[in-house]
């Protein structure tokens, strides 16, 4: 009796280390576990993991991480949280907008010492206005200090990668900086990049191209974020509904910006999915002007041509808002 309940023992033991075996390697094969020879390559947010996923595509021991949820949209209040703080202590390269977007950055870094951190928008101009200064696009920053740090007299913009040609640079100083760190791989880093640049650059010639015959170019915008799309595409920004973000404007400023619309002969006033807003509704009412929408290309699905397909959608919707 004892030496059968010593067989059934070690039969079970087998059957369980058996089952346990292959539920481990199953895991581990479906479920993008990180390998011990995988480097965690961490994106803070949408537009970041879409240029990375670009830039790293096949490339051997990358695993690509967003931190923030795509339904986070922007990083202006973004708060890390406990499962983003352990993949910063792992994590070997941190890819980040810049210009202040990520307000948790010291923190993050503070986590993992040896995190290596890419500014994507290192080099590129700002453009720079106070919320009362609507016209945005003849503000810009200039890099001008030995230190290359920014003049402290204005705000930043810092939705750079709302213009395409911007967005390729990003895309091309994350390739870069990917390149000296993982030189083994530096070719296909700055091969998928080429690729990925040719592809936005023949996407804006054929924008710009959609967009030449509109003769009112006058906009009113929810937020600055589209400021730099309207630089890139000569859209002149007459007025900002939202002057600072997540703060609806009050009575006095509704009806300064009514009147701002009215004279300047704004064609169009635009709104953001993420944001539902009464005063650009209440602006609408008060100026007969429609409402369009535009996607901040902030959220959305997590491949590779996601940030094109989104741009697309909005140059046909400016096209039709302003012809």
């Amino acid at each position: 009796m004892i030496l059968i309940h010593k067989n059934l023992f070690l039969k079970s033991l087998f059957s369980i280390s058996l089952l346990l075996s292959v539920l481990t390697w199953n895991c581990g094969k479906n479920n993008g576990s990180i390998g011990s020879s995988e480097k965690i390559v961490l994106t803070s947010f949408y537009p970041m993991y879409i240029a990375a996923l670009n830039v790293t595509e096949n490339i051997p021991g990358i695993r690509l991480v967003n931190m923030a949820a795509p339904s986070s949209g922007c990083l202006h209040d973004y708060q890390l949280t406990t499962s983003d703080a352990a993949l910063l202590e792992k994590a070997s390269v941190l890819i980040v907008n810049g210009g202040g977007m990520e307000s948790f950055l010291e923190k993050a870094v503070s986590l993992n010492r040896k995190l290596m951190v890419i500014d994507a928008s290192e080099e590129i101009e700002f453009i720079r206005g106070t919320g009362d200064d609507h016209n945005h696009s003849h503000h810009h920053n200039h890099k001008d200090k030995n230190d290359g740090s920014m003049d402290d007299d204005a705000e930043v913009n810092s939705h750079v990668w709302l213009s395409i040609g911007n967005y390729i640079q990003q895309v091309m100083t994350v390739a870069k900086h990917l390149s000296a760190w993982d030189r083994v791989n530096s070719a296909g880093y700055a091969k998928n990049a080429q690729m990925f640049a040719d592809s936005l650059q023949e996407f804006k010639a054929e924008a710009d191209k959609k967009l030449s015959d509109i003769s009112n170019r006058k906009i009113a915008i929810f937020h600055e974020g589209f400021a730099y799309f309207a630089q890139e595409f000569g859209l002149t920004v007459a007025a900002v509904i939202e002057r600072e973000v997540g703060v609806e404007p009050n009575a006095a400023e509704i009806i300064s910006t009514v009147r701002t619309i009215k004279k300047a002969g704004v064609k169009a006033l635009f709104t953001e999915p993420q944001y539902t807003s009464a005063a650009a509704r209440t602006i609408s009412a008060e100026t007969g002007l429609p409402l369009f929408t535009l996607d901040p290309v902030v959220s959305g699905s997590m491949t590779k041509d996601a940030y094109i397909t989104a741009m697309e959608k909005n140059i046909e919707t400016v096209k039709k808002a302003l012809k």
